[in-house]
């Protein structure tokens, strides 16, 4: 693949591929579940079979999966080619509910959601290599000295009930935590905990408050791979413990000061008022929509808001890290946990709060999450080009809105999607 400055400067409106992306997502669950994944599209513009105006209105109109009608609200696409200082971006979409609101920007702060995993295990990483950690220390004697530091004890008043839900298989690792191989289960799992999240916009969860939900993982369940939130939030808890400091403090000084994420931050609060926001929106009671942009905000497993020229600063050093964890602990590829995850396609290694994978035969280092109210993508190939994807959609049932606000050129495209979602809808 070529690189260099002009790589995808002349764009096109011209969808091409569009029509494809729409009578596949008609007929095959299953690709409505790449969609949502983002990598195909993303592997087509990097091997120049889409321009950078077809990958956002592929992914604008894509849906986002098989059992609900969402759609996606705004777009924002980050795009740096190797070797060169210039950023292209592309925009769809109005920051909020309505189309007279003003369009997003490359400037907008979108949420990053599991994002924060990547900063988490680098920071974990930077503690190791200080002698501070040690990558083979046994998760549950760390949970004991949790229990009994003065420190922690003090900050939280409900840490040690919250950590007895826990169980890490008995040989597990720090690295387990970082490779989520520790069998640790997860609160997001719990239905009844996320109704309670949706009836309390604002709120800011304490983590035992969270750990305190965190469900099991079944016994019949194999060991190996198994996504936890609630192994990061205990990571950061680790984090906190090693540098007495609030681990909003710790991001700032090891991650957003010296890699100059200028316009990051783990909380909604932290947004000076200066920023525009871009919102995402779930459907909640009696069809009432929310804005779902500041729910459940700010841990080192998740949350956290930034932008698309920090979040491609940020995917530049996927592979450096990487290389040099690997290399400084012979770890090599076979060596890593293979798994899966809801916001990949098929399998991968994990690693470092990375995902190594190769799609259509093209190698790449990715990062991501989501919520109910948007997604983010950060992928980076072997010669180090990147892309960064951000959407915020109308979750559960509000994609009929969508032709109110998608371009022009867009609509007939888009409702026929939103038809076909209603009817597979309408025969479960």
């Amino acid at each position: 693949m070529k690189s260099g400055c002009i790589v995808h400067c002349n764009q096109t409106s011209y969808l091409q591929y569009l029509p494809f992306f729409i009578h596949l997502q008609r007929i095959n669950d299953d690709f409505m579940t790449v969609m949502f994944n983002n990598e195909i599209p993303i592997v087509q513009f990097l091997k120049h079979e889409l321009t950078l105006n077809q990958l956002a209105e592929a992914l604008f109109i894509g849906k986002h999966s098989k059992n609900d009608r969402g759609a996606t609200h705004a777009i924002a696409i980050a795009f740096k080619a190797k070797d060169c200082d210039k950023i292209i971006y592309k925009t769809i979409g109005p920051e909020g509910w309505h189309a007279s609101t003003p369009a997003v920007t490359q400037s907008h702060v979108f949420r990053i959601y599991s994002v924060t995993k990547t900063m988490t295990s680098a920071i974990i990483f930077q503690l190791v290599e200080e002698g501070k950690l040690d990558l083979k220390k046994n998760v549950k004697n760390l949970i004991q000295e949790l229990t009994k530091h003065a420190f922690m004890r003090e900050k939280y008043s409900a840490l040690e009930a919250a950590l007895a839900k826990l169980e890490p298989h008995n040989d597990a690792t720090l690295l387990d935590l970082i490779q989520h191989t520790s069998m640790i289960g997860c609160y997001t799992r719990d239905k009844k905990f996320e109704e309670e999240v949706i009836d309390s916009p604002g709120k800011e969860w304490s983590m035992p408050e969270l750990l305190s939900r965190v469900t099991k993982i079944k016994k019949d369940h194999t060991p190996g791979c198994h996504y936890s939130d609630a192994g990061y939030m205990l990571l950061t808890l680790i984090i906190e413990m090693i540098e007495q400091k609030d681990y909003k403090d710790i991001f700032k000084e090891r991650i957003f000061k010296p890699y100059q994420l200028n316009h990051t931050f783990l909380h909604y609060d932290d947004i000076p008022a200066g920023l525009s926001i871009a919102k995402g929106y779930l459907k909640g009671a009696k069809g009432v929509a929310i804005d779902y942009t500041r729910y459940h905000t700010g841990t080192g497993s998740g949350g956290g808001y930034s932008t698309l020229s920090d979040m491609v600063k940020w995917t530049g050093t996927f592979k450096d890290i990487e290389e040099k964890f690997m290399a400084k602990y012979k770890i090599t590829a076979s060596m890593l946990p293979e798994g899966t995850s809801p916001s990949h396609i098929g399998t991968g290694k994990y690693h470092l709060g990375l995902f190594s994978q190769n799609v259509e035969e093209l190698p790449l280092i990715t990062a991501g999450g989501y919520s109910r109210g948007g997604k983010v993508k950060q992928c980076i190939d072997a010669e180090g080009n990147i892309v960064v994807v951000f959407q915020t959609w109308r979750h559960n049932g509000l994609a009929r809105d969508a032709c109110e606000w998608a371009p022009t050129h867009m609509k007939d495209s888009l409702q026929a999607s939103v038809t076909s979602s209603d009817r597979r809808m309408q025969n479960k």
